[in-house]
């Protein structure tokens, strides 16, 4: 059984929390100014908010993780039964928080039981919502068990019994999740966009095409610029003329804030803190999907060579972008928390 479990991070808009594309989501948590609400977001966007929130640290906490490691552990399989290096199968699902190794599935569990009981309804994300948590309760103590049933090395004891067994049933759990999951991502990210394009004309009412402005708005048009390759490729539409359309986007989005930036860097000598803008955090990461970008163009130019590398690279620059944007936005709400600003 071969389950696709690539990522693409998730963000969402506060504004700032991003999602990987597997998928994987942002949150969106970023202030315009020093207050720590979003201007021009409605009480209904706040709600809508605080409920997608749950769902996104369960794609982002649980699958970016395991979607890589189940990957990892199919390929170790085939190489157990087969009679290969039983020593080395050892996947490791772990989502350690405070020392717990499967905190993180658990935190996930206890989050979405509240998101989904939280208003408002959302019929069709509560329902997505529900398959995956039925589906983690059942996996997660057969997941524990796997671990610990290679890290100590029992097949030794039973022939490998009780690994075939559990492999026969985690098999089917993983697929039902990854499932559940990519309903969950495809609706948050749609929720996503329509959040954040709306604070983004927010944010240039009150403040004008500023660096924070700029940072959103990049991010805004990576994900745009993913999903628009990813559609390409689904529907075999991909060539250098559609690819350079998306390139084409993102690109001016990113060289816009490139040049605000160097436009706007502060003094030398400047104080800074965690709550300054961090567009130079991630400029580089944004400059890399770029090049990922322009690099599957050029390839379709060539006579679509590299395809499902290209892909994959693009991929993980997104997620990459995403990963860093979503740690700094994170140390700037907790410096925020901080200092009662």
């Amino acid at each position: 059984m071969k389950i696709t479990a690539k990522v693409v991070a998730i963000s969402v808009v506060a504004l700032g929390v991003f999602v990987y594309k597997l998928d994987v989501l942002p949150s969106f948590n970023n202030v315009v100014s020093s207050s720590a609400s979003t201007p021009g977001q409605s009480p209904e966007d706040e709600a809508q908010q605080a409920k997608m929130e749950p769902f996104i640290q369960c794609i982002n906490g649980v699958d970016s993780i395991w979607g890589e490691r189940y990957q990892i552990y199919r390929g170790m399989y085939a190489d157990f039964v087969r009679g290969g290096p039983t020593p080395n199968l050892r996947a490791r699902f772990y989502l350690t928080m405070h020392g717990d190794r499967y905190q993180g599935a658990k935190t996930c569990i206890a989050g979405l039981e509240k998101g989904i009981k939280a208003t408002p309804a959302d019929p069709e994300l509560d329902k997505a919502g529900e398959a995956y948590l039925q589906t983690l309760r059942e996996l997660l103590p057969l997941i524990t068990e796997l671990d610990t049933y290679y890290d100590q090395q029992s097949y030794r004891d039973d022939n490998k019994a009780r690994g075939k067994a559990l492999d026969e049933q985690i098999g089917s759990l993983f697929e039902r999740l990854f499932s559940a999951s990519s309903q969950m991502h495809k609706i948050i990210s749609g929720r996503n966009l329509d959040m954040q394009r709306k604070m983004l004309a927010a944010m240039e009412k009150e403040n004008g095409k500023d660096i924070w402005w700029q940072t959103e708005n990049v991010m805004l048009q990576a994900r745009v610029a993913v999903d628009a390759i990813e559609a390409l490729s689904t529907s075999g539409k991909m060539s250098a003329e559609s690819v350079q359309v998306v390139e084409t986007a993102y690109t001016k989005a990113y060289e816009e804030a490139k040049a605000y930036g160097e436009a706007n860097r502060p003094a030398a000598g400047t104080a800074k803190t965690a709550a300054d803008p961090f567009w130079f955090d991630i400029a580089s990461t944004a400059d890399s999907l770029a090049l990922s970008i322009k690099t599957l163009r050029r390839d379709q130019g060539d006579g679509k060579k590299n395809v499902s590398r290209d892909l994959d690279d693009i991929t993980r620059s997104f997620n990459r972008l995403v990963e860093r944007y979503n740690e700094r936005n994170q140390m700037r709400q907790r410096y925020i928390a901080s200092t009662g600003r």
